[in-house]
């Protein structure tokens, strides 16, 4: 009987464990979600391609497919330029090749973001956080209402 009681309680406690992983997984990304819209619009939808493993301090870098309703971009994204260069192309461009494990999805991210980045159209928007630690860089093709968006996290 007290073999019994043990088993069951080690089962509860890996069946609530588990549940406060996947509460936990989902807090994270609606909160993120909730963020994006407070920076860019209500107007946008974007969904998870790919979330790293959180490190120490939710240390991460992910990356969400977005686009706006309406088609139409808000007025802080901006047309490529010098700042762009610098930042995106030192931080973000690299960051996929080192942080993205799978290939398939590695080499799916790397063209849609080809795709984004030498379309004409390219508009950008670049959003930091809590003095340096959070920044969301997202990348912007108004032609096609196609983006790109990367959150990276110290």
């Amino acid at each position: 009987m007290h073999k019994r009681n043990i088993l069951i309680a080690i089962i509860s406690l890996v069946f609530i464990i588990g549940i406060g992983i996947i509460v936990s997984k989902n807090n994270v990304d609606s909160t993120i979600k909730r963020e994006i819209v407070k920076i860019t619009s209500d107007d946008i939808a974007i969904s998870t391609i790919f979330q790293s493993e959180r490190g120490f301090g939710n240390d991460c870098f992910d990356i969400y497919d977005f686009h706006f309703d309406s088609g139409e971009c808000p007025s802080m994204f901006k047309d490529k330029d010098v700042n762009f260069e610098k930042s995106y192309y030192n931080t973000y461009d690299s960051m996929i090749e080192q942080v993205v494990d799978d290939e398939n999805l590695k080499k799916k991210i790397i063209n849609k973001e080809s795709q984004i980045l030498s379309s004409r159209n390219l508009m950008y928007y670049c959003y930091e956080i809590k003095k340096g630690s959070r920044w969301y860089m997202f990348i912007y093709d108004s032609n096609t209402n196609e983006g790109l968006m990367f959150h990276f996290e110290i």
